[in-house]
């Protein structure tokens, strides 16, 4: 399963998006995907860097509901970059900083 992501070999993750919960009334909503977006975007603003996700990737009738799908990461950039188990995948993309909007995390304005 090759990458075609470019990470320096010395490269580790900056940040972990480990869980995406809705609550089981909200589910099919889209959700989960504007959660990702909206922790990108923060990503985004408090200066990029690599980030890596663990979606399951498997049968639906067993999905968890707190991973998100190798699909959904897909869309917003993600690329697989191992199989870890039977049904997870470590996924990371590079976020760019925002110039504009950069802040050190924990910086009150």
């Amino acid at each position: 399963m090759a990458s075609t992501l470019e990470l320096a070999a010395d490269a580790t993750p900056q940040w972990r998006i480990a869980c995406l919960m809705a609550d089981k009334h909200r589910r099919r909503e889209g959700l989960a995907t504007f959660a990702l977006k909206a922790a990108l975007e923060k990503i985004c603003e408090y200066g990029g860097g690599v980030v890596e996700a663990f979606p399951f990737d498997g049968p639906t009738n067993v999905q968890p509901h707190h991973t998100g799908s190798v699909e959904m990461f897909r869309r917003e950039g993600f690329e697989t970059i191992a199989r870890i188990g039977k049904h997870t995948v470590l996924m990371r993309r590079i976020v760019q900083p925002d110039p504009l909007e950069f802040r050190a995390p924990n910086t009150r304005f």
